[in-house]
């Protein structure tokens, strides 16, 4: 997993990339959450499978490097927050699925 925290340069800047094993990749739903200090700050669910909603990209056999994108006014609330710090660290970031 890696964060790219780039949200001078404007939308679509900040985001994590993920390694998504093959078996999730269908998978109907999943949720992005972001904590900081125990804290969950940030929870999206995503009714849509990583295929149909995302740009997926084999890395490996087996394995898929999804972009999760945060939204601008997310970001802009960690940053008045003074919690970008948080942001820029990738085990703040998860992303779990379900159908």
């Amino acid at each position: 997993m890696e964060t790219v925290v780039r949200p001078w340069l404007g939308p679509h800047h900040v985001y994590g990339l993920f390694n998504i094993p093959e078996k999730f990749v269908e998978t109907k739903g999943y949720t992005l959450t972001i904590s900081a200090r125990g804290v969950l700050y940030y929870c999206a669910r995503v009714g849509k499978s990583l295929r149909q909603s995302r740009r997926v990209v084999s890395v490996q056999p087996g394995i898929y490097l999804v972009e999760q994108y945060l939204p601008t006014r997310v970001t802009l609330w960690f940053l008045i927050n003074g919690l970008l710090g948080d942001l820029r660290r990738p085990e703040n970031w998860g992303i779990a699925f379900s159908d």
